[in-house]
């Protein structure tokens, strides 16, 4: 019988929230990144020197970081809530 994540200690938990938090950041950066950068038009060297005077580079992080927002906030809490009483 498999036991879900309500029966275990809340440091068991926490550490399952935290890693699945790693995962999904690791994801979300690995992936949707470059995308967003390839999207853009925004280069690797303009992303590590922060450069404004390039266009479409502001409109680049914001979607960036509304998009890696989900990728750590909100899909760890749906993974950790599935996991947790899984139905």
């Amino acid at each position: 019988m498999k036991r879900s994540l309500k029966s275990q200690a809340p440091f068991i938990q926490l550490v399952v929230l935290g890693c699945l938090t790693f995962v999904f950041a690791f994801i979300g950066i690995l992936v949707v990144r470059p995308l967003v950068m390839n999207g853009f038009h925004v280069s690797e060297q303009d992303f590590l020197t922060f450069n404004y005077s390039k266009p479409g580079f502001t409109n680049a992080m914001r979607v960036l970081l509304g998009i890696l927002s989900i990728f750590v906030f909100l899909l760890p809490s749906f993974a950790f809530a599935y996991f947790s009483e899984p139905r």
